[in-house]
């Protein structure tokens, strides 16, 4: 749509065009309603005038003090009988009765009165002699600079000087009118689409002078600012579930392509024991469904207002056990990452309780923790404590640096690094667990998870991240 198309098509003209109509249609209303309601009162009240006056003449008449048949003076005339009604009334009215008390219109021309223009001709009839014969009352519109003749009254000028007065004081009101509704909605409602036009989807509007606005396009404004804060939000987390979930479901996928081709070269072995690798297969596709469903949930809207954090439909207990089983699974399965290096784990089980919940969350975490260990350590020892509130990971590898923080995403230098810490921060946050990365003794990293904060040191939600230089 071009510019000049734009413009036509533009609340502002829309505005212009009915407002001039409306006043147009006004005006013209107005008119005809005052020329209807003038002409209308003139004659009611030239009536009422020639009813009083005929009647003082009647009653003068009937009580025998008017001896003149035919009284006229500069404002009007009395004729008593019709017989002496002059030529020029008669004329312009052919009925040979008149009802009485009614007025009679009609306009005439002559040069005895007005010379050359029409005047208009008004008078009535009133019962003398109890209703035998009536008296006319016939009134006059005299020029009092030129006697004798008549000046007829100038409706229509008055009329059109009337209107033109009243188009002028609308025309003002309306100016006045489509300026205030100017300020108030149209310029508003142009900042909030220059708003809505200068949205970017990666990066929502922070600020708008629209937003100051207190009217309801003010409200509209902080709703489309929300919306698009929400929207950008929704693309935020869809953008790191799919991180996640590459990341994540690396291990389980390589297990099962692991697990396949040894399949094959057993069947090309002639070998039909494939129970174990069908185990792993099986227990893959476990591992990335759990994961899956941990992704989705960590991609959801953050706590509310409350606190309440939006609840997983399955808050499984894990046993000390089944916690050293699920280590010892992991460090199975991660075991290609430190295939060739000269490096030793060990998993030692300190405790016979533990108070943990949510075994795919505990997977997602240790996952995670033992990846980091396996790539960054080429040579020493990885070792894994399980003990009744937290377990440590130890490695005798790289460490870490002290200028930047493993936690936040890419801050080591290997993405894998970064975004696996990311991931394990969220959870932890999630589920009001506490994470901290040490360096120990052996110039390594120690990464510690603790599930049960004591001593009043945190609350459940906070982060605790520490490292040593």
């Amino acid at each position: 749509m071009n510019k000049s198309s734009s413009k036509r098509h533009s609340l502002r003209s829309f505005l212009r065009n009915q407002l001039l109509l409306l006043t147009g249609f006004i005006v013209t209303g107005f008119a005809c309603l005052m020329l209807y309601l003038y002409i209308d009162g003139l004659d009611i009240a030239t009536k009422k005038g020639l009813v009083v006056i005929g009647s003082y003449y009647a009653q003068q008449h009937d009580e025998g003090k008017l001896e003149e048949t035919i009284l006229e003076t500069d404002e009007f005339s009395i004729f008593v009988g019709q017989e002496n009604l002059p030529e020029w009334i008669i004329s312009h009215f052919p009925q040979n009765n008149f009802t009485d008390y009614t007025l009679y219109k009609s306009l005439f021309n002559d040069r005895k009165f007005q010379g050359d223009s029409n005047a208009p001709l008004l008078f009535t009839a009133i019962p003398i002699e109890k209703g035998e014969r009536q008296l006319f009352a016939v009134y006059h519109f005299r020029d009092d600079k030129s006697p004798g003749t008549v000046k007829p009254p100038h409706i229509l000028e008055t009329v059109l000087s009337i209107t033109f007065i009243v188009f002028v004081i609308l025309l003002i009101t309306v100016v006045w009118m489509a300026r205030r509704f100017n300020q108030r909605v149209l310029e508003p409602m142009e900042a909030l689409a220059d708003m809505a036009h200068k949205v970017d989807e990666s990066s929502p509007v922070i600020s708008h002078p629209i937003l100051d606005d207190r009217s309801e396009i003010g409200l509209v404004a902080h709703a489309l600012k929300q919306g698009v804060e929400r929207i950008h939000g929704f693309h935020q987390r869809e953008k790191v579930f799919l991180q996640n979930a590459s990341h994540e479901l690396r291990t389980p996928i390589t297990v099962v392509g692991s697990a396949l081709d040894i399949i094959e070269r057993r069947l090309l072995m002639g070998k039909k024991d494939i129970s174990k690798p069908l185990r792993h297969i099986r227990q893959a596709s476990v591992n990335m469904k759990d994961t899956t469903e941990a992704l989705l949930w960590l991609s959801r809207e953050e706590a509310l207002e409350d606190n309440h954090s939006p609840q997983r439909p399955e808050q499984s207990p894990i046993a000390a056990r089944d916690l050293q089983d699920i280590t010892s699974e992991l460090v199975d399965q991660l075991g290609y990452l430190i295939e060739g290096r000269d490096i030793s784990v060990s998993i030692s089980m300190n405790c016979e309780e533990i108070q943990l919940y949510d075994p795919a969350l505990v997977r997602i975490v240790l996952t995670n923790l033992i990846r980091n260990a396996f790539e960054h350590t080429f040579e020493g020892q990885v070792m894994i404590d399980i003990h009744s509130t937290k377990i440590c990971i130890a490695d005798t590898g790289i460490g870490l640096s002290g200028d930047t923080n493993p936690i936040k995403r890419g801050e080591s230098g290997r993405d894998s690094f970064g975004l696996g810490l990311d991931i394990v921060s969220r959870i932890a946050v999630k589920k009001g667990w506490q994470l901290s990365l040490d360096r120990n003794t052996h110039d390594g990293c120690t990464a510690t998870l603790r599930w049960e904060i004591v001593n009043g040191n945190s609350e459940p939600g906070d982060e605790s991240v520490q490292q040593s230089n």
